[in-house]
């Protein structure tokens, strides 16, 4: 009895001292500009790390969608906008007035619902979701990832697809050389990016996964051309830079299979086997 109090109490520290952190940041409230609705709802780059995510959901009409860690509801409200019916959940509260607010700016109706709140407690009463997502959670919960994992697979069937989108660190030496330059480390005590490790401790989880690594050449590209500015109201040479830097990034972790040297992973999964065949290809443009 003593070891399952002491286990909750470190777990309700660790949701205080995570909702705390969170609520500190500063969290857009506007809707989400039209030129961004566009490109996530055509998704011709799917060469692109942020656009490949949508593009690999496909059509979500009408489909139940669980958006864990949503923050402020970006990537929700896109969703709904898409035509899915998207529950949200955060543990800040203030991510979670913005989100509320931006759902009724763009007049989403019950479209999109937002949790403020822990998984493990705030969603007992919901039923099963078709897929569920998790856009850089996993990263922020590696003492406790086995458990998050379990849970997480409670909310599916065996028909759920499961979409991450992590910051990676599969080379050691990268990792020395990236904290040795004069950028700021930002974020929570725990965090820092997934290994393998953890990516073999999702396998262990579901039946099968696919991943696919971005940002080689475009992480540097996007931090000297888009900093500060976004891909949408960047110039045409910066964004015809910044595609060709991810282009050059197929070839790097797909021919020549050098995954080592990407930041982030694209990680889908399903409780049962990954049929291979039923894959669609990235396209090219």
């Amino acid at each position: 009895m003593q070891l399952i109090d002491w286990q909750l109490a470190e777990t309700e520290h660790r949701w205080e001292r995570e909702s705390a952190y969170f609520d500190a940041q500063e969290y857009a409230a506007e809707p989400i500009p039209p030129a961004v609705i566009e490109r996530y709802r055509n998704c011709v780059r799917p060469y692109l790390a942020a656009e490949y995510p949508f593009w690999r959901l496909g059509d979500v009409r009408g489909k139940r969608i669980l958006d864990v860690g949503c923050g402020n509801g970006t990537n929700a409200l896109m969703l709904a906008l898409k035509g899915a019916h998207v529950v949200g959940i955060d543990l800040s509260s203030r991510a979670i007035e913005s989100a509320e607010m931006r759902a009724r700016l763009h007049q989403l109706g019950d479209r999109a619902r937002f949790i403020c709140g822990p998984l493990e407690t705030e969603l007992q009463n919901e039923s099963s979701f078709d897929i569920i997502t998790g856009f850089a959670v996993l990263h922020h919960l590696l003492p406790v990832l086995n458990k998050f994992l379990t849970e997480i697979t409670r909310h599916g069937n065996e028909h759920t697809e499961y979409l991450f989108v992590e910051p990676v660190n599969l080379s050691p030496w990268l990792r020395r050389v990236r904290l040795a330059m004069p950028i700021s480390v930002s974020g929570t005590p725990d965090e820092r990016p997934i290994q393998h490790a953890e990516l073999d401790l999702v396998r262990e989880h579901f039946g099968g996964i696919e991943i696919e690594y971005f940002h080689g050449f475009a992480r540097f590209a996007e931090r000297f051309l888009l900093r500060g500015i976004g891909y949408e109201t960047a110039s045409w040479w910066r964004r015809v830079s910044y595609c060709f830097a991810s282009r050059l990034d197929r070839i790097l972790f797909e021919q020549l299979n050098l995954v080592q040297l990407s930041s982030v992973a694209v990680i889908c999964a399903r409780t049962g086997r990954i049929d291979p065949s039923g894959i669609a290809p990235v396209a090219r443009h």
